[in-house]
């Protein structure tokens, strides 16, 4: 439900997004954001659930973000370093999309709040935050790609053994959309 008047009233006051109740939508990817986002460590199954019950802003249609949209929330390092994608998961170091992932920026001297490297309006642990984007080629079908906003690294977590940070999304807009 898109309240215009309201938008445009918070449009700016943000940087690249608006924020409503419960939420932060950027108004460059056209993705809603979780703000502030639980703060429970979870496993994945655990997360993927806590998304799937969300309702908040009057949405009830919340989702782990895969790597893609958790990827678009880094901000303030420009190192362009990792290629793991929606359509590159491999876990194996043989893999071109999987070389140097674990090479980002200063730990913790981002833009963001604690010094995250993501916009600076989000709140929320720093550290590794769940896609739902599988590992493969890893030891088990287990794991999923996780980003460390603390130095925007990538890496890949065992999702049943291991709890993570976890911030649910939903797409509210195509992206690029004109939001008033």
């Amino acid at each position: 439900m898109m309240r215009a008047p309201l938008l445009a009233a918070l449009l700016g006051a943000a940087g690249c997004g608006v924020f409503l109740p419960g939420v932060w939508l950027d108004t460059t990817t056209g993705l809603m954001w979780e703000e502030p986002p639980n703060g429970d460590r979870m496993t994945i199954t655990e997360a993927e659930t806590y998304c799937a019950e969300l309702t908040t802003d009057d949405h009830d249609d919340w989702r782990l973000p895969d790597i893609d949209e958790l990827r678009s929330l880094i901000a303030g390092c420009t190192v362009d370093y990792c290629d793991v994608s929606t359509t590159c998961t491999s876990a194996s170091s043989l893999d071109p999309c999987n070389t140097d992932c674990l090479e980002g920026c200063f730990d913790e001297k981002g833009p963001g709040q604690d010094g995250c490297y993501r916009n600076e309006v989000l709140s929320g642990s720093c550290y590794n935050t769940w896609s739902s984007t599988p590992a493969t080629g890893s030891v088990s079908d287990d794991y999923y790609w996780v980003i460390d906003f603390s130095d925007a690294t990538f890496s890949y977590i065992n999702a049943n053994d291991l709890e993570q940070n976890v911030r649910c999304v939903r797409r509210d807009a195509p992206a690029g959309a004109q939001v008033p």
